[in-house]
């Protein structure tokens, strides 16, 4: 999955699971409060699941959840890590 493309489902799915409408990938998703721990939750199941990528707990850092980008971002990163054998 490419970076827009993956910055455009993120963004769907916090809309959807957050029901703000206003949300863009530059939206301080922890500044606004939209980033609750129930969401976090969420969104690494939909991550895993929806785009089937892994994060590990080190990805889940205030930088790296700090808006869609910084996710998208941090997904692009894992996605070019060698898998451990």
């Amino acid at each position: 999955m490419f970076y827009d493309e993956t910055v455009e489902s993120l963004t769907q799915f916090l809309r959807q699971s957050t029901h703000y409408d206003g949300l863009t990938p530059e939206t301080d998703l922890i500044e606004t409060g939209l980033l609750t721990s129930l969401t976090v939750m969420d969104l690494v199941t939909f991550i895993d699941r929806d785009l089937n990528v892994s994060l590990g707990i080190s990805d889940l850092t205030p930088n790296n959840l700090q808006n869609i980008e910084t996710i998208a971002q941090t997904i692009a990163n894992r996605l070019a890590m060698p898998e451990s054998s």
